[in-house]
């Protein structure tokens, strides 16, 4: 069951807010399907500068109950309205590791320069 969603966040100047958008997808010949959600709701997170601890944010979606026993991708996007920056830690030494990403909803593409430090707290079931 996938329990939380997990961003990490290195520099940060919010005027207002900044609201994540999530969206959870199945996988389509190693890329993200997007005709295959896992769940079928928006999943945002509005939060404001005071809500970012440790330079983390967090959206708990337990309450969703999301199994699944295949791969899947987290995708992340900001709000059209937000105002500020944002930079997203990562892992540059990751060589080996993929990370897909588009431009405003275009083909997806795969590139292993590193990886945003995007992670998900899930439960195991045996």
């Amino acid at each position: 069951m996938i329990k939380k969603l997990n961003i990490n966040i290195v520099n940060y100047k919010i005027e207002k807010t900044a609201t994540f958008i999530f969206d959870i997808q199945g996988d389509k010949n190693g890329f993200p399907d997007d005709k295959q959600f896992l769940i079928n709701e928006n999943l945002q997170l509005t939060v404001n500068e005071n809500d970012i601890k440790n330079n983390k944010v967090s959206l708990d979606v337990s309450d969703k109950n999301i199994w699944t026993d295949k791969d899947f991708y987290v995708t992340v996007r900001i709000a059209e309205d937000f105002k500020g920056k944002l930079t997203f830690a990562g892992n540059i030494f990751a060589f080996s590791k993929d990370t897909y990403y588009r431009n405003y909803f275009g083909e997806w593409k795969k590139f292993s320069v590193g990886e945003p430090s995007i992670n998900v707290d899930v439960i195991l079931q045996k």
